[in-house]
């Protein structure tokens, strides 16, 4: 019998947003983002696309993740992507370090 916990993904922190995305983002994402947990975050961008608005995914896996962590958001991500509908991700971003978190890595 597998007596581990079932590992499920959940939402943390939402937030309300302004005109301006890039200052939401980096007010929103630096305060959610922890040294050594990882974490997908979803933030919405001001681009119109067929099927509603563009979204970009942030997926933050620290260097110094276990690797037990690192093996399970590796294997999520496309999970999350198919649930959430690829249609609207219109970036990704990978980032190990916090420099890599910045808007302006996405633009």
């Amino acid at each position: 019998m597998n007596t581990e916990p079932v590992k499920e993904l959940c939402c943390s922190a939402t937030a309300e947003v302004n005109k301006d995305v890039e200052r939401d983002f980096e007010k929103l994402v630096a305060p959610v983002i922890e040294d050594d947990i990882p974490c997908y975050i979803l933030c919405g961008l001001d681009i119109k696309i067929s099927v509603g608005y563009a979204w970009l995914i942030l997926s933050w896996v620290p260097d110094i993740s276990s690797i037990r962590q690192k093996i399970v958001y590796a294997s999520t991500k496309a999970t999350l992507k198919t649930e959430f509908g690829t249609a609207h991700i219109a970036e990704e971003i990978q980032a190990s370090m916090k420099d890599e978190t910045t808007w302006e890595l996405v633009i």
